[in-house]
C-alpha cells in the first residue's frame, strides 16, 4: 500500500522538477593558469566543467612543468623566454627550502629571490602571451564568454580586460588563511593541519 503511493508521487516529483527547470547553456571558457602545483587544483575545476559541456581552452607555456594536453580541453601553447630546466631549476629550489621545511631566518633573502625570479619568469612569459598578436586576433575572435585565472599573477586579469569579458578566480592557499576568511570556510586545526606541521588527514589524539 505505502510502496503503491510511494512511486507515483516520486515520479511526480521527478516530473515537476525537470519541467519547471531552465535550459543550461554551455559556455566558452579561456582558462589562464599558472603553472606548477597551482595547475592540480584548477585542473579539476577545468576536467568538470568540461564533462558538463562547457568548451574549455586552457593557454600553455611551451615550457610547462604540469599542464599537458588533455582530451577534455584544448590547449594553445605561446612561447616563452625561458627552458624547462631553468623553470625547473627555480621551482626545485623553492620547493626545498620554502614548502618542504619551515623556512629559516637565514632563508629569507634566498627564498625571496627565487621567488622573485619565478615572478620575472612568469610576466616574461605574459609578455610573450600578450604581444602575440596573431594568437591574441585568434583568441579574441573565438568570442570567450568567461575567463577562468589564477589571480596569483595579473595575466588573467589584462587579458580579460582587454576581452572585455568577466574574469573568474581560482586560488587555493592564500597567505594568512584570507581565502577561508573570505568565504567564511570553517577551518579547525583539530581536523585541518597546518602547513610544516607535517600531519597529514589522519591525526593522532595528540597531533589533534
Amino acid at each position: 500500500m505505502v510502496r503503491a503511493l510511494t512511486v507515483p508521487a516520486l515520479g511526480l516529483l521527478a516530473s515537476l522538477c525537470l519541467f519547471s527547470s531552465e535550459p543550461v547553456q554551455a559556455g566558452k571558457v579561456l582558462v589562464m593558469p599558472v603553472d606548477g602545483s597551482h595547475w592540480l587544483s584548477m585542473k579539476i575545476l577545468v576536467e568538470e566543467l568540461s564533462q558538463r559541456g562547457h568548451e574549455m581552452v586552457v593557454l600553455v607555456p611551451e615550457t610547462s612543468v604540469l599542464i599537458e594536453k588533455s582530451g577534455n580541453y584544448t590547449t594553445k601553447s605561446f612561447r616563452v623566454p625561458y627552458t624547462l630546466a631553468e623553470l625547473n631549476a627555480n621551482l626545485d629550489h623553492i620547493r626545498k627550502h620554502a614548502l618542504e621545511r619551515p623556512p629559516q631566518l637565514t632563508d629569507f633573502i634566498g627564498n625571496f629571490a627565487n621567488l622573485m625570479q619565478f615572478t620575472e619568469m612568469q610576466v616574461k612569459a605574459c609578455e610573450g602571451l600578450l604581444y602575440d598578436e596573431s594568437l591574441m586576433k585568434s583568441l579574441r575572435e573565438t568570442g570567450f564568454d568567461v575567463l577562468l585565472t589564477d589571480p596569483f599573477l595579473p595575466c588573467g586579469s589584462i587579458i580579460a580586460d582587454s576581452f572585455s569579458i568577466p574574469a573568474v578566480y581560482f586560488l587555493r592557499g592564500l597567505p594568512c588563511r584570507l581565502d577561508e576568511a573570505a568565504a567564511q570556510c570553517p577551518s579547525p586545526p583539530s581536523f585541518i593541519p597546518r602547513f610544516f606541521t607535517g600531519y597529514t588527514d589522519k591525526m593522532t589524539f595528540p597531533q589533534r
